[in-house]
């Protein structure tokens, strides 16, 4: 399964193609009989396929990192990183910020102050349709249950105003943004463990708030699957979707966006992986639409 995964990430960041057929997994994660793949690539995608190569890592931040999000935060076009870290105990945690200085450098500026003692997800976008990336923090300890919304500050490029907490349903893990309602902006959607099998969907009102246009709209998954990722994607050609791993029974649910913040639950699919921790979405074989690698 890994070596699938890590072909497909290759064709992903390259562009290029390789043959379908390279993919069918068995179930010990290998490759089907008579598909020919024997974990290396052959001549004919090796020419189809340019190596990779990246320079030697170096370390920009030292911490308990729990998460990062990229996007560009300062609007001088480099992304940048934003970085939540759990509080000792039950000391509040920092959000640090790492700006891109060009040329693969990044200088870090004071953290957000504010947020809960367990952050365990942050996300850069556009919430408020100024131009300027806004942050989102889900805060995961019992005490805080939040998601928290700091929006960029107009008078200073790169800062940002005090923040607003919205509740959530249960302990969100992860956040996925997009335009999950099409009429208001970037919506935020997290998962809800601890809380019966649930993920909330804030709606955007417009201005980088959320709760005023539609209440929270909490939405069932499978129970007792512990949502602990989530990732929106177009997987219908309709309206933006969500797909959600669950932790405790290895699982996939994928919801259709009904394109009225109605969603409808697929049944749910096993995953070969045993609880999945992370998700992404891309359209790994081209055919327009999101694919899901769990």
């Amino acid at each position: 399964m890994l070596r699938r995964l890590g072909l497909a990430a290759l064709a992903l960041a390259t562009g290029c193609k390789l043959p379908t057929d390279r993919f069918e997994p068995t179930s010990d994660g290998g490759a089907a009989q008579g598909s020919g793949y024997d974990g290396n690539l052959d001549a004919g995608a090796a020419r189809r396929c340019p190596t990779i190569a990246f320079a030697p890592a170096r370390s920009i931040f030292r911490g308990a990192a729990s998460a990062i999000a990229v996007g560009n935060i300062d609007t001088d076009s480099p992304d940048d990183i934003a970085v939540v870290s759990p509080g000792a105990g039950s000391a509040a945690g920092t959000l640090t910020l790492l700006h891109n200085t060009h040329g693969g450098t990044f200088s870090a500026s004071g953290g957000l102050d504010g947020i809960g003692s367990d952050p365990r997800a942050v996300a850069i976008a556009d919430l408020n349709h100024d131009g300027n990336r806004d942050i989102a923090v889900a805060n995961y300890d019992d005490s805080t249950r939040t998601v928290q919304v700091f929006l960029s500050s107009p008078s200073s490029v790169g800062g940002f105003r005090a923040s607003t907490s919205y509740p959530t349903r249960g302990n969100p893990s992860a956040i996925a943004v997009g335009d999950l309602f099409p009429t208001t902006g970037v919506d935020l959607a997290v998962t809800d463990e601890n809380a019966g099998g649930f993920i909330s969907v804030l709606v955007n009102n417009g201005s980088g708030g959320f709760g005023g246009v539609m209440p929270r709209q909490d939405i069932a998954t499978e129970p007792e699957g512990t949502p602990r990722a989530i990732a929106a994607g177009n997987f219908d050609g309709g309206p933006l979707d969500l797909a959600v791993a669950n932790h405790k029974t290895s699982t996939l649910n994928v919801l259709l966006g009904q394109g009225n913040g109605s969603y409808q639950l697929l049944p749910s699919v096993t995953l070969p992986e045993t609880q999945p921790t992370s998700i992404a979405v891309a359209d790994v074989d081209r055919d327009q639409r999101s694919d899901r690698l769990p």
